[in-house]
């Protein structure tokens, strides 16, 4: 499958900042992740949120 260069400037402006907003969510979803498989306990409320919206988010950008 082969694709075609976007040609207007603007519509690549606005895909790179897309995916460079995905890859952020991706990496604070990996980091609460992270923390949360090695905390030892309960995790905060907020935290766990954050990591599942953060990680909802950022599968739906990405895939859109």
């Amino acid at each position: 499958m082969e694709m075609e260069q976007v040609q207007v400037r603007s519509v690549w402006r606005t895909l790179k900042i897309v995916f460079m907003g995905a890859a952020l969510l991706f990496l604070i979803n990996n980091f609460y992740g992270f923390d949360n498989a090695l905390t030892v306990g309960e995790i905060p409320r907020w935290q766990g949120l954050i990591h599942l919206h953060a990680g909802s988010i950022g599968w739906i950008t990405l895939s859109a």
